[in-house]
């Protein structure tokens, strides 16, 4: 609770700031396979993931929420994973030579973990990130962004990562009075973790890439809504990490959608 209030005072002391600007809610579902976190397995059962996000300017407010929808972890229908996210993502650059855009992300995400009893204490304690990246556009619009995170609480490690995707639109149509898209976003990306994250979430003892993942999503996009497939495969990196799990490559199906007010 008390790792909550410092993001809401984050929060509130960003959203003050802020400029007079059009206020969005997004809001998303999406069934998955299993859930895959950085590498990690976090369930090997179906779940649903839900989040809210509040835009105003470039400022952030999300929740995201995940519920095991098995009795795989004897936690069916209740939400195993709450996470709250304040922060900014600010356009800093645009149409400067080879670089078409950057936008800057900076924020905090404070993580929390009900109804987990019977789960690995890895996923039980409550922690702090702070985070920090950017998102690169370069020609042909293919995107590069970094992030880095850094727990400042339970974990007290930094995980680094670098994602490249692209968005291919595939046929503009009518669906029910809204001009739609039809968008493909093929992805790559891989994340590094310093020793003192591995060895939290791997009981790995040393630092280095952690993982490598790629996938593909197929989405109709309109002003309003979103809605499609999607699917992920992930491949554990390090040695000693890949020595200290049961399986070292997931692959991972689900479908989503989404709505914005």
């Amino acid at each position: 609770m008390i790792r909550i209030l410092i993001v809401l005072s984050f929060v509130f002391s960003l959203v003050s700031a802020a400029v007079a600007s059009e206020l969005t809610v997004d809001i998303k579902s999406a069934i998955q396979s299993k859930y895959m976190w950085r590498g990690v397995r976090v369930s090997n059962e179906p779940v649903m993931q839900n989040e809210v996000m509040i835009k105003k300017g470039m400022f952030e407010l999300s929740l995201f929420g995940n519920m095991d929808l098995t009795d795989e972890r004897g936690n069916e229908g209740d939400f195993t994973e709450m996470y709250l996210t304040a922060g900014i993502n600010k356009k800093i650059m645009s149409g400067v030579g080879f670089v078409k855009g950057v936008n800057f992300l900076a924020g905090m995400t404070s993580f929390n973990y009900p109804n987990t009893d019977s789960i690995s204490p890895v996923f039980d304690e409550s922690t702090v990130e702070l985070y920090t990246g950017v998102d690169v556009e370069v020609p042909y619009g293919v995107h590069s962004k970094t992030m880095f995170n850094l727990d400042v609480d339970e974990v007290g490690g930094a995980y680094v990562s670098q994602d490249f995707f692209k968005d291919f639109g595939l046929a503009r149509f009518s669906l029910l009075g809204n001009a739609c898209t039809l968008v493909a976003r093929p992805e790559v990306g891989a994340g590094w973790g310093s020793q003192d994250y591995n060895d939290y979430y791997f009981d790995a003892d040393s630092n280095g890439i952690s993982n490598w993942h790629t996938g593909l999503s197929l989405k109709v996009v309109s002003e309003r809504f979103e809605f499609g497939p999607y699917v992920n495969y992930t491949e554990l990196w390090n040695d000693d990490i890949r020595d200290n799990v049961r399986d070292d490559n997931q692959l991972m199906v689900g479908f989503g959608a989404g709505y914005r007010f």
